[in-house]
């Protein structure tokens, strides 16, 4: 997902959408662009850590916390994913992470020459 400028986003008071609580405990807040209106996908605000993401969603529906996707700020990666549940062949349901996001990350962290992108995208998503 596309950081924004969280400080310039929260100067235009953004119209909120909905309010969700991800299964990690974080609050987060589904917006509106307040210039580009329902012209732009839904913005994710998690004020706690003063961040703001495009969610590339035109509605809110998938987001919302326990549907298809949820919104989880990880630490350790100072970066928002769009996590998701699968069940494998066995019925067990695992929690994923978009390997889009988990390469975006990987890729402004390590930078997009580093051969281990794909080996701790892999790891992640086991």
């Amino acid at each position: 997902m596309k950081e924004l400028n969280y400080t310039r986003l929260m100067a235009h008071n953004p119209t909120v959408y909905d309010t969700l609580t991800n299964r990690e405990g974080q609050e987060m807040q589904l917006v509106e662009h307040p210039l580009k209106g329902d012209e732009y996908p839904v913005i994710i605000l998690y004020h706690a850590e003063k961040v703001a993401y495009c969610s590339d969603f035109w509605d809110t529906d998938d987001l919302m916390g326990g549907e298809d996707y949820e919104p989880v700020f990880k630490e350790v990666a100072n970066c928002m994913f769009l996590r998701f549940e699968i069940e494998d062949i066995n019925d067990k349901t695992k929690l994923k992470y978009s390997d889009r996001d988990v390469k975006l990350v990987l890729e402004k962290i390590l930078g997009d020459a580093n051969p281990l992108v794909d080996e701790i995208k892999n790891e992640l998503n086991k």
